[in-house]
């Protein structure tokens, strides 16, 4: 192979890692679950044919819309899916980051048939039974700091306050699509940034109470004057942070400490919060190793100073 070919080749294949890096790294993985009751697929089986061409239907459809579902198949081996974004996306952050989802089922659950994949800013999850207009609190996958807030009895007051309007909000206001948010002061420099998600396609009662089993699961595992938790349940989610996560610019809000504690989805009874940190995968990950020597090798090669600033 001439040189120039070959520099244009490594080069085209460097820009591609690192785009494909920069896409999946800036979505942050929160839980999954496998379900081990119903069973598993085989690589030959109708299912997962049926799956082959669900999934990527679910991908294209968030370049467009938030939420929806699809299904493909008929009878026993009829495949049932569905994704959400939180209403802070944009489509393409919502396309992004259900195309991450998707490729952390295959990771996590590569050949369950009912599986579940959060992250905190979608969430993907396919069944062979309908799981449309059906408002699931069976399992969740939670996070919280090891540190609580200065002023519990203050807090406490404040938030249950504030969480309350926001679960209403989330639940019957249709002009909203199932997103609530919410910020309210404890101090001059202390705020709270609350929010609160169901699927749209149960909005009304069956939201609210979706999101008060997460209040009450707060509760229940870990206390609600921690710095910051989050319930993530099949059908709602229910999170506050001390510090803002929210998107205001059209960008994905980096995390601003280190990822907490998190388990993988639970049925009840919840367990209490381990005295140690699990680690948490972030998705597709490129070392960064790999591409300092890349671009060691390009600057060997002589790549012009213009498209080595453009990496």
């Amino acid at each position: 192979m001439e040189l120039p070919k070959f520099k244009t080749l490594l080069l085209t294949i460097l820009f591609f890692l690192i785009h494909v890096q920069q896409a999946f790294s800036q979505y942050h993985f929160f839980g999954y679950y496998c379900d081990q009751i119903t069973g598993n697929y085989t690589k030959t089986s109708a299912y997962k044919k049926n799956l082959d061409v669900l999934l990527p239907k679910l991908t294209v459809q968030a370049s467009t819309e938030l939420f929806n579902n699809h299904s493909v198949g008929k009878g026993v081996d009829k495949a049932y899916g569905l994704y959400l974004c939180r209403g802070d996306l944009n489509e393409q952050q919502c396309h992004d980051c259900v195309d991450a989802a998707i490729v952390s089922i295959g990771e996590k659950c590569p050949v369950q048939i009912e599986t579940i994949v959060w992250y905190e800013e979608c969430l993907v999850r396919y069944a062979n039974r309908s799981i449309f207009e059906y408002e699931d609190e069976s399992l969740l996958t939670y996070s919280w700091s090891e540190s609580n807030v200065s002023d519990a009895k203050k807090f406490d007051k404040i938030f249950s306050l504030a969480v309350d309007e926001t679960i209403m909000e989330a639940a019957y206001n249709e002009t909203i699509n199932g997103f609530a948010t919410a910020e309210t002061n404890l101090s001059l420099f202390e705020t709270v940034y609350i929010m609160g998600i169901c699927t749209p396609d149960i909005l009304g009662s069956l939201c609210e109470r979706c999101l008060r089993v997460a209040l009450s699961s707060m509760a229940g595992c870990c206390g609600t004057s921690r710095v910051n938790l989050a319930m993530y349940l099949p059908s709602c989610w229910l999170r506050y942070d001390s510090a803002p996560y929210i998107m205001s610019d059209g960008s994905v809000q980096p995390p601003t400490s280190p990822p907490p504690p998190t388990h993988k989805a639970s049925n009840w009874p919840l367990p209490l919060p381990p005295p140690t940190k699990e680690a948490v995968s972030t998705g597709t990950t490129l070392s960064p190793l790999w591409v300092c020597f890349a671009l060691w090798f390009l600057m060997t090669l002589g790549i012009p100073n213009n498209v080595m600033a453009a990496l």
